[in-house]
């Protein structure tokens, strides 16, 4: 979590300096606006917790996300 969090600190500090200085206006122009960055990045963030939590479990030879699993892959997808 604290790598996952630094380098989102890391990114949206980059991003802020794009679009605060003058050197970065050409850059600008191809990356999200920091508040909208800020957010996937703070999706991005939050999804490391179900990731590790899965990791640990599987770990120890347990499972519980499978039916979860199951049921949202064989769900009716629209087309």
């Amino acid at each position: 979590m604290c790598v996952a969090i630094a380098g989102a600190i890391g990114v949206e500090a980059l991003v802020w300096l794009l679009y605060h200085t003058q050197i970065g206006h050409l850059y600008a122009a191809r990356v999200l606006p920091p508040l909208p960055t800020a957010l996937f990045l703070a999706a991005t963030i939050l999804m490391q917790i179900p990731q590790a939590q899965a990791a640990y479990l599987r770990a120890h030879k347990r499972e519980p996300f499978l039916i979860v699993s199951v049921l949202l892959a064989s769900s009716p997808q629209e087309r």
